[in-house]
């Protein structure tokens, strides 16, 4: 009997654990971490302030993780999940707390200052100073109200007389850390920030709510803040980027995302797109643009009364034709031009190549810049994208005068004669090569009365104009097995030994 009666004794215990235990799981998950701070009680390193991380009631977190000499700081939302309370920052990291109880926290992960199982507490254990007993307040957190901001300053009044005041909107932050104490119905507090020292006050309302009596920052003398977090129903938008200034697609192209965001993220006034020209371009609600016909518009992004203008080109998709600016285009022997072309219409793909005919003569690269090679006549043809082209003659002209000689010719007579000769130049008109022809008659002066025979091929080349002195000799050869040869200094060319 008394075995049956210990057996039940002791089932009534297990199920009495067995409720105790599920009521307090879900309890943990009622837990209620909101515009609590914690400080970390173990600190390794002999920091003045401790690791914190404050849990704000818009889901968001600011962790303050310190080390010697500096500390990281790190921002996003929490959430909580029976006894955990999971810290996502904005890179998608991920910090994990577990929850002792509704004061007590234990880190489950690492950070640079502070390590896993330390605790951490809604008692800051250093730098505090005041009483619980005479300070008429718990912890407890008030919002300025009065801002309309996404990001609003609030005061972290302690029951040991610490209190933390984050004076903040969405462009900077100033964090105050000190001392108060409750003077009737008037809190003075005396803190720093950066080594700069704060004195201020606020007024306590019958309805519970502060009430900031000077001017700190941000927050101003009037400004009413509460223990109701209240989120403000409008965030307004206080800045606007796109990704470039001028933009351009080509026709036909759609979903083109012009990256336009509104500074803050979470404002709520609505990013519009209006174009002044929608034969141009068309941009859906969202951002996306549409390429429609080519030409060029403008168009109104606004957010709030916040307002950017940015350029929207649609460029054909092909050209319909090639322009030449010059054509044919002159060129000397081993000289440099350009072929000046684009096209057309002006909003098409603007991309060409450029090919030669005969590269002996000229040759070109990817921007039409030819190259003189050899005196005559070549083709350069210019295409688009789309395979239309247009053909640009070329013209290189010599840089040599050329002289030819009857090699038939023989001189016996030793009083001299005087022999017909051609020389031209070769030279570019209305786009083609042409021989230049000045004909004069050489005086050969020679002694010998041996036949005087003109060497194969018979051709002397020179540089410069056809007058000028060269230094190309011109040879001769005799029957006789002597040789001469011509150079001129003159107007004539003259035979020596």
């Amino acid at each position: 009997m008394k075995k049956r009666i210990a057996s039940v004794f002791i089932l009534f215990l297990a199920v009495l654990l067995c409720l105790s235990g599920c009521t307090k799981k879900e309890e943990a998950a009622g837990y209620d971490l909101s515009g609590k701070t914690y400080y970390n009680t173990v600190d390794e390193y002999g920091n003045e302030e401790h690791s914190k991380v404050w849990f704000g009631k818009d889901g968001s977190f600011v962790l303050k993780d310190n080390y010697p000499g500096a500390f990281i700081e790190s921002s996003g939302t929490w959430s909580v999940s029976e006894n955990v309370v999971t810290l996502e920052n904005e890179d998608g990291k991920k910090i994990i707390f577990e929850i002792i109880d509704e004061d007590t926290l234990k880190l489950k992960t690492t950070l640079m200052g502070s390590m896993q199982d330390q605790i951490f507490s809604t008692t800051e254990t250093k730098g505090s100073s005041g009483s619980s007993s005479d300070s008429g307040f718990t912890y407890t957190s008030y919002y300025n109200t009065s801002q309309s901001s996404s990001k609003v300053s609030r005061a972290e009044i302690r029951s040991d007389g610490s209190f933390a005041f984050m004076d903040q909107n969405d462009l900077s932050i100033t964090e105050i850390n000190g001392t108060y104490v409750k003077d009737g119905d008037v809190l003075k507090m005396s803190g720093t920030a950066a080594s700069t020292k704060y004195d201020f006050e606020f007024l306590i309302k019958s309805d519970g709510t502060l009430v900031l009596q000077n001017d700190i920052g941000i927050s101003a003398t009037g400004d009413v803040f509460s223990k109701d977090y209240k989120p403000s129903e409008k965030v307004p938008c206080t800045g606007l980027t796109s990704l470039y200034n001028n933009y351009w697609a080509v026709e036909g192209v759609k979903n083109y995302d012009l990256e336009v965001k509104a500074t803050p993220a979470n404002t709520t006034d609505v990013i519009t797109y209006t174009v002044e020209d929608e034969k141009v371009v068309t941009v859906s609600a969202d951002g996306k643009a549409t390429a429609v016909a080519p030409g060029k518009t403008k168009i109104h992004i606004k957010c709030g009364d916040q307002e950017r203008v940015v350029g929207f080109e649609t460029r054909a998709k092909g050209p319909s034709s090639i322009s030449l600016d010059e054509n044919p285009v002159y060129v000397y022997m081993n000289n440099s031009a350009k072929i000046k072309a684009k096209a057309l219409p002006e909003t098409a793909d603007q991309t060409l190549t450029y090919e030669s005919s005969d590269k002996s003569i000229v040759t070109v690269d990817k921007d039409g810049n030819i190259f003189g090679v050899s005196p005559g006549n070549a083709e350069v043809t210019v295409k688009g994208v789309n395979g239309v082209s247009a053909v640009c003659k070329v013209c290189v002209e010599g840089e040599t005068v050329v002289f030819e000689i009857d090699t038939s010719v023989s001189v016996k007579a030793a009083s001299g004669a005087l022999i017909p000769f051609k020389a031209y130049l070769i030279a570019c008109y209305d786009g083609s090569v042409n021989k230049q022809d000045v004909t004069d008659y050489v005086d050969f002066h020679t002694a010998y009365t041996s036949a005087l025979t003109l060497k194969s091929p018979g051709y002397l080349c020179a540089s410069g104009a056809i007058y000028d002195t060269f230094d190309c000799p011109f040879y001769f050869e005799f029957s006789d097995g002597s040789s001469l040869h011509i150079v001129s200094d003159t107007y004539y060319i003259h035979i020596e030994k």
